[in-house]
This record gives structure tokens, C-alpha cells and sequence, in this order.
């Protein structure tokens, strides 16, 4: 099972990967990592993941394009359409209530943190091994 982690932050990125690795029910998993909306649309073009856990802000990738501050607000958006495009499941992880009540409005699964970081690590799990099934890889 391969889920990518879409995080800007690195101490976050790296505690989401712990918390994925410490889940006692899913060995065989997989981790790949994104700090940027760049380099996760690049692992997604690549059409190996099976679930990907995101946050709703994080830089879009180097140069000019750090400078577009939209592009950060709205990747969550951006790599949620992907996801659906590739029929994987997308779970966001933010820590702004606003967020998470307007991405729940849209039939996002949507969780805050870091009260439900673990629940959406087990959401992201579940619904991972689920495309698994699926797909029959």
C-alpha cells in the first residue's frame, strides 16, 4: 500500500510518517513524502499512490511560483481534484476549523489537528486498503 503524505512543514511531515509507520494494523505500507504542491503533483502523475493524506496549505514548489500566496491556500483543492481525477482517496488534515467545515461541506473527509490526527491517520489507512481491494494490485 503506497500513501503520500502532503505536508510543508518538516518536523509535521516527519511525525505524519511516524504516526502512519507506529499504526499497528498496516504493515506493508508504503510512505512517500511531499513538501510542496509541485512535487506532490509529480508522485500523483505517477499513478502509484493508493490514498494521500494533505494539508490544506503548504508551499506550491521553488522559484517564481513562491510568490503566488494563493496557490498555498488553495493546494488542498488543487491535489483533491487530482485525487478524485485518479479515483484515490483524499483526506485532509488541517489545522483551521474553517477549513475543515468548508472541505466537510463538500464531502471532504476532513479532519483538524492535531486532535484527530490519528483518526485521520486510520481514516487515510482504511480508505488506502480499501482502493488496495479494489484495484487489485
Amino acid at each position: 500500500m503506497n500513501v503520500l503524505i502532503v505536508e510543508g512543514d518538516q518536523f509535521l511531515r516527519n511525525y505524519l510518517r511516524l504516526q502512519v509507520a507506529e499504526a499497528a494494523w498496516c504493515d506493508g505500507v508504503d510512505v512517500v513524502e511531499a513538501a510542496t504542491l509541485d512535487d506532490a503533483l509529480a508522485i500523483l502523475s505517477a499513478g502509484q499512490m493508493d490514498a494521500e493524506l494533505s494539508d490544506e496549505a503548504f508551499p506550491p514548489g521553488w522559484g517564481e511560483a513562491m510568490n503566488d500566496l494563493s496557490r498555498w491556500a488553495e493546494g488542498w483543492r488543487t491535489l483533491h481534484r487530482e485525487c478524485k481525477r485518479l479515483g484515490i482517496p483524499f483526506v485532509l488534515l488541517s489545522g483551521d476549523p474553517a477549513i475543515v467545515a468548508a472541505a466537510r461541506s463538500l464531502g471532504v473527509a476532513a479532519l483538524s489537528k492535531p486532535c484527530e490526527t490519528r483518526a485521520a491517520i486510520d481514516r487515510l489507512l482504511t480508505l488506502a486498503a480499501a482502493h488496495l481491494v479494489a484495484n487489485a494490485r
